[in-house]
């Protein structure tokens, strides 16, 4: 068992992003199952996104399986998902999204209750827990086997199981490489695979390096895997200075696709605590004038502090 436990991927915070979920998590409450699979597999089917490019069947899922809940500690609302998705396969059995659906709230509920301390602050009833639902959450994906009525999320779920189990990472390599093979646009495979490269977990010297150089020739997932290491607080200097043009080029890229308010704060808070670069920051600033995002800022001091770096000639009030 890892000392400290590498967790999933944290639910998107954005105002659009929790309008998805909180949608979702309606619902599911209303045990509307049919409606809510419809919703599913129109989100599979067309690829529907939000704003920013992040897909609508992910935060939906995110939104009900407990994901959300669980990274807030909020134990009733992780087991009201597990008890409504369990219906909803009770309701529907030969359901593949009902059961992709059950093997994530098994994991969120595995993972609630194993908590986010090192091994030596975990108890044994803890370890237990958690142990249990990991099987649980085999057992499910084992029952639904090979399908061709897939998705990306069932691989996600895999993913995430062989994370959580500790598995030999040719074990999770191998699963990487199939899930991104079929769905090679579903950029969140490749960020949970990251996850499982951070030293401070389970991965080892330099595998984060080697993980990363591969998506360079993809421009638009090369820059989210780099915001993810700002947003985990990595080092997002890992590749090296040879490596900054082509982050750059990936957040234009971005900005060019899905032109969202997320993006500018993100290309302004790079622009100003890692690239140096006083017209990026000017022109982000332009956009975003006195209203950042503080899901990507943090607080506004943050923001206030590259306006006065930057030399802009307005400031903004702390709130």
């Amino acid at each position: 068992m890892f000392s400290s436990p590498v967790l999933a991927l944290q639910p998107s915070k954005t105002p659009d992003a929790k309008k998805v979920m909180a949608e979702a998590m309606t619902i599911l409450e209303k045990r509307d199952y049919a409606r809510l699979e419809a919703m599913l597999e129109q989100y599979k089917e067309n690829g529907d996104r939000i704003g920013d490019g992040q897909w609508k069947l992910h935060l939906a899922m995110d939104g009900i399986d407990g994901s959300a809940a669980q990274f807030a500690d909020d134990a009733a609302t992780v087991e009201r998902s597990f008890s409504l998705i369990s219906d909803w396969v009770t309701q529907k059995p030969e359901s593949i999204m009902a059961k992709t659906a059950l093997a994530h709230a098994w994991l969120s509920r595995a993972w609630l209750y194993r908590g986010k301390k090192y091994s030596a602050e975990t108890s044994s009833v803890q370890f237990i827990a958690f142990d249990s639902g990991l099987e649980n959450a085999f057992k499910v994906l084992k029952e639904i086997g090979d399908t061709q009525d897939s998705n990306p999320e069932l691989y996600m779920a895999w993913m995430n199981l062989a994370v959580a189990a500790g598995l030999p990472t040719e074990v999770v390599d191998d699963i990487h490489v199939t899930a991104t093979r079929l769905y090679p646009d579903y950029f969140y495979i490749s960020l949970q695979y990251l996850v499982t490269k951070f030293e401070r977990w389970s991965g080892e010297q330099d595998s984060l390096p080697l993980a990363l150089k591969p998506l360079a020739v993809n421009s638009e997932l090369f820059a989210r895997a780099m915001w993810l290491l700002v947003d985990y607080g990595e080092n997002y200097k890992v590749l090296g200075a040879g490596y900054s043009k082509i982050i750059q080029e990936g957040f234009t890229a971005i900005k060019g696709k899905y032109n969202s308010a997320v993006t500018t704060n993100q290309i302004a808070f790079l622009a100003c605590f890692q690239w140096n670069d006083v017209p990026s920051f000017e022109k982000a600033f332009s956009a975003i004038g006195s209203e950042p995002d503080l899901t990507v800022w943090k607080k506004r001091d943050n923001y206030n502090k590259c306006i006065n770096w930057a030399g802009c000639n307005k400031t903004t009030a702390n709130k």
